[in-house]
């Protein structure tokens, strides 16, 4: 007979990433939510109560990421969302298994075993069904875990009360208050943060100065980091707050300024440069779309020219316009259309010739200009070669110098 110990060391572990037991050396106890669990138990023998379930559902739903054992129950639930009609436990398990890291070091039997113990933890939560032989999520879990669009967020700090340098560069995961209860409701695990700096005590060094993944829920906060304070640090049971996972940090070199924003035709509406005393905002598909890609951009900064500080639409814009005209596919592409259809690559505007001009220096090098401008585009929009002009370098900035741009045909007409 197997002895007793192991086997209860492991349920305690289980417990603990259940989050109803915590260790402490060789001695156990209740945690909280394990106090709450207890005192909520039913009459009838072996079964959970209602109250136990919305304890343990809840939990799983806010700290999903906090350890391996949540993290592959989550996911088995979000696996089984992706089947609306349902899924047998045969099919549900083989695809399971790679999800969480396990396709090598299962076999069919411990596969199977294993999916299906947590299909029976999910269902005494109340997450999933069996309808004959298909598992399907219930409508408590298609409203926890169906799959759905990660929302982006800035959330702001001024260090004049909270030292954020030193907390994004000291602490890979963080803690930031939800000060608009409004949103505690809609602020999801895997929504993307992007951590404002407040000018505080030096003006024009306002801005964006990391990015974040939203890892825990909001939910009411025993540890502020009393030493990050320069003030009074909430009280534990006054805000809640989110857990965060620190992608990147730039405080100062590829960091987005607010003066840049601004000055943008489209993103000087930002409700933070208009509301600047909130904590936090969420942002729409556009402008969620537009401070990615600028992020991405500000990591490879760039001197700014000359047409840059009058671009009508600001820098972003044109930061984002000219990386669009400098992608190397596009600009092979749109040159082998060209020589396809039998023409050199020469000017539209002018029939400047490199290679005529420069000899072999010149051959094959032309620019190409976008036609469409990207303010014109929506998010899902994709370029086609028929946006795309070859030009020389003295047309390509003749075409972006009025607003709006002229056409090749327009800046061809203006030649003597």
């Amino acid at each position: 007979m197997e002895h007793p110990g192991p086997r209860l060391r492991d349920l305690a572990r289980f417990a603990q990433d259940l989050g109803l037991l915590r260790f402490s050396g060789q001695n156990l106890s209740l945690t909280e939510l394990g106090k709450k669990y207890y005192a909520a138990f039913g009459p009838v023998k072996w079964t959970i109560t209602s109250e136990q379930s919305t304890l343990l559902r809840d939990h799983l739903y806010r700290f999903a990421s906090s350890n391996g054992t949540l993290n592959a129950i989550a996911t088995l639930a979000q696996t089984i969302a992706k089947h609306k009609d349902g899924i047998s436990l045969k099919a549900l398990s083989e695809e399971f298994a790679p999800l969480i890291g396990k396709a090598s070091d299962w076999g069919e039997v411990t596969r199977t075993n294993k999916t299906k113990f947590a299909i029976n933890y999910l269902t005494e939560m109340g997450v999933v069904e069996k309808d004959g032989d298909l598992y399907k999520l219930s409508l408590v879990g298609l409203t926890l875990f169906q799959t759905r669009k990660a929302t982006t967020w800035i959330f702001q700090g001024n260090p004049k009360y909270f030292n954020i340098d030193d907390y994004l560069e000291d602490r890979k995961t963080i803690v930031w208050s939800i000060r608009q209860s409004h949103f505690i409701d809609e602020i999801q695990i895997g929504d993307e943060v992007f951590v404002w700096r407040a000018d505080g005590y030096e003006k024009g060094s306002g801005g964006i100065v990391a990015r974040a993944i939203v890892i825990e829920r909001p939910g009411y906060i025993d540890d502020w980091e009393n030493e990050y304070w320069e003030s009074d640090p909430p009280k534990a049971d006054e805000v809640q707050g989110a857990k965060l996972l620190v992608k990147e940090v730039r405080l100062l070199h590829g960091m987005i300024r607010r003066t840049d924003l601004e000055k943008d035709e489209h993103l000087k509406g930002l409700r933070i440069l208009k509301m600047r005393n909130e904590t936090n905002y969420r942002l729409n598909d556009t402008e969620a779309m537009l401070l990615k890609q600028l992020w991405e951009i500000e990591a490879t900064p760039e001197e700014e020219d000359e047409e840059e500080k009058t671009f009508p639409e600001g820098k972003v814009y044109y930061r984002l316009h000219k990386k669009r005209e400098r992608s190397r596919t596009l600009v092979n592409q749109k040159k082998e259309q060209v020589k396809r259809e039998g023409e050199k690559l020469i000017c539209q505007v002018c029939t400047f010739d490199f290679e005529k001009t420069y000899g072999v220096i010149g051959k094959d090098f032309i620019e190409v200009h976008h036609t469409k401008p990207i303010s014109e585009m929506k998010e899902n929009d994709e370029t086609s070669l028929d946006d795309l002009a070859v030009v020389c370098s003295n047309c390509h900035r003749m075409l972006h110098r009025r607003r709006p741009w002229l056409t090749t045909e327009q800046l061809t007409s203006l030649l003597p």
